[in-house]
């Protein structure tokens, strides 16, 4: 046990220091389990945005995540499947991705996360 809060522990310090101060998280509005996923509470990853970058902290491997961003109108602008390590992946956005309103849906095992930032 004490194996697994120290590794915790230790996670949390590399994703705090990665993550810059000024990076604003992303309001999720609520995760929705798809048919068939488990209905029982998930820790699940968050996720932040300064400027061009997205930073999504999460406490455990993820496989296959899907990052989909919309523009205001519901056009995707950013689609892209890859797997997250345990800690921060930051991922590069489109430059246009700064100056307007956007939202985000992560998908990953049977979880769909939504956000706006």
């Amino acid at each position: 046990m004490f194996i697994c809060l120290a590794t915790l522990f230790t996670t949390n310090i590399i994703a705090n220091s990665v993550i810059p101060e000024d990076a604003e998280e992303v309001q999720i509005v609520g995760p929705v389990i798809r048919e068939g996923g488990h209905k029982s509470p998930a820790l699940h990853p968050s996720i932040f945005y300064l400027e061009n970058y997205l930073y999504i902290s999460s406490s455990y491997y993820i496989d296959e995540a899907q990052i989909i961003i919309r523009d205001e109108d519901g056009t995707i602008i950013y689609n892209t499947v890859s797997s997250l390590v345990s800690g921060v992946s930051v991922f590069i956005l489109p430059q246009n991705v700064v100056d307007d309103m956007y939202s985000i849906e992560f998908i990953y095992g049977d979880h769909d996360l939504f956000g706006f930032f």
